[in-house]
């Protein structure tokens, strides 16, 4: 039902963390570079074999329909206040 509205979800395989903890962090970035500070939760949960963290709209953003994940895509260049969400395994 959410691929049919253009949502795509983000499964990532984590069984070789399994039953490690992660936080979840934001990370910050102004003209490009990373903000000395970062986001980070007051909360932890436990790894299972595989995680989704979050869905997000697959259509077009400003032109680009991936950001790449080593933020090496043009229209980084072009944003200049942004921010990346992660975990922290812990």
């Amino acid at each position: 039902m959410l691929n049919a509205k253009g949502y795509m979800a983000y499964s990532f395989d984590t069984k070789d963390f399994k039953g490690k903890q992660v936080e979840p962090v934001i990370m910050e970035y102004v003209k490009g570079e990373e903000a000395k500070d970062y986001l980070g939760f007051n909360f932890t949960f436990p790894l299972g074999e595989k995680l989704v963290i979050g869905f997000a709209p697959s259509s077009n953003f400003c032109g680009e329909k991936v950001i790449n994940s080593d933020l090496s895509s043009d229209i980084i260049k072009s944003i200049p206040h942004f921010y990346v969400l992660g975990i922290r395994i812990i």
